[in-house]
């Protein structure tokens, strides 16, 4: 989602002084808060979500995914069967054993000297996403209608992230992309191998502590040269003008944004494995949840409501003069520009306003298809448990 890589294609606030020491100049440091707490100030990690402790209970969201709008390319067609998305967030206190295989070896002692600050040891955050998608059909047009297809199955890309709480501004530590996508290759093509391209990989990013280095290794299991595994290394991320996160927990990301509403105008830097950090900008609006049908919007918006109602996020009721309390949500949109997507947006729906309690939920995310193929939207279907924090 949002996400990177081959998946991009179907997907993907206040100033301050940075501390001595490691910039003069200054940085656009992202407004962040706990958005997933009911009390959102808390800048460090509730104890009952974390796993192990008494009390302990993971949120776990369940989406549908579906191909909202047709493709509209001239040339070919991507259709993508109906899938799921599907998250867990909770936190975890990292053993001896589980730091070897999330941090690289001359970086370890950094975490370990630094882990005993709380009295609790290395306590992160990790947020699991799995998107499955059960087929992606590509057809190709030739000329006198004849059409050409070929169909992939069991497309998914798992992701599984570890950071830092918001006191340290959700900095990345370890992640991980497991990605199986046939996407969209280009805006036109001459045959049907050029309808897309195929990615069979995994990705794994480590972090230093300081926040200056990001090093990936790439396993490419399509690889035909033999050399399967390769590296990609940047550095200077705590040198660049604002907030740096891993592509991968973007929903949090987004979440945790401070200013939730309409007027929100947030640039962040984002990490996407084995590419150059770029910029994305938040943006927040009213846009309705399904802005071409209305009656769709309205029936989205009463789906969503009774869910967040049955589990203690909404409270039903009528207004002061009578009416039906009525979910409202805000949109934030999630913009960049690169030589391949150049004003490709995302866009995510939380809920606000009256009658919603502290804690948000996504409720819905929309992804543009590259060229011209749709759109993917993930709307809310199950709250499978959810933590009293």
């Amino acid at each position: 989602m949002k996400k990177s890589l081959a998946f991009a294609a179907i997907c993907l606030a206040g100033c301050m002084t940075a501390a001595a020491g490691c910039s003069a100049k200054t940085r656009n440091l992202a407004s962040l808060s706990s958005n997933w707490y009911t009390d959102s100030d808390l800048k460090g990690i509730q104890p009952t979500f974390t796993e192990g402790n008494e009390g302990f209970m993971p949120e776990s969201l369940v989406y549908t995914v579906t191909q909202a709008k047709a493709p509209k390319n001239r040339s070919y067609a991507a259709e993508y069967a109906d899938g799921t998305y599907s998250t867990k967030f909770y936190a975890k206190k990292i053993s001896s054993a589980e730091l070897e295989t999330i941090t690289r070896e001359e970086w370890r002692k950094d975490y370990l000297d630094n882990s005993g600050q709380d009295h609790n040891g290395l306590v992160l955050y990790c947020y699991e996403t799995a998107l499955e998608i059960p087929s992606v059909t590509y057809k190709f047009h030739r000329l006198e209608d004849v059409v050409e297809e070929k169909k992939f199955e069991n497309e998914y890309l798992r992701t599984i992230s570890y950071f830092l709480p918001v006191r340290d501004y959700l900095s990345p530590v370890y992640t991980r992309q497991e990605i199986k996508s046939a996407a969209p290759k280009a805006p036109q093509a001459v045959n049907l191998e050029g309808c897309y391209l195929e990615t069979d990989r995994i990705y794994e990013s480590f972090y230093n502590l300081s926040f200056s280095e990001v090093y990936t290794k790439i396993y490419d299991n399509l690889a035909d040269d033999g050399n399967k595994e390769s590296v990609f290394q940047a550095d200077g991320l705590n040198g660049r003008m604002n907030s740096v996160f891993d592509v991968t927990y973007l929903d949090v990301v987004v979440r945790a944004t401070k200013n939730m509403s309409a007027s929100l105008n947030q640039t962040v830097t984002l990490y996407r494995p084995g590419v150059i950090p770029a910029d994305f900008t938040f943006t927040g609006s009213n846009s309705p949840l399904c802005a071409d049908d209305e009656t769709e919007s309205d029936k989205q918006l009463g789906e969503l409501q009774k869910i967040l109602a049955a589990n203690g996020l909404f409270e039903e009721g009528e207004n002061e003069d009578g009416t039906p309390k009525k979910l409202e949500t805000v949109a934030i949109n999630v913009s960049y520009n690169d030589s391949v997507l150049t004003g490709v947006s995302q866009r995510y729906w939380f809920a606000a306003g009256n009658g919603n309690k502290a804690r948000m939920l996504m409720l819905k995310y929309s992804a543009p298809i590259a060229y011209e193929q749709g759109t993917l939207e993930y709307v809310l279907k199950s709250v499978e448990s959810l933590p009293d924090v």
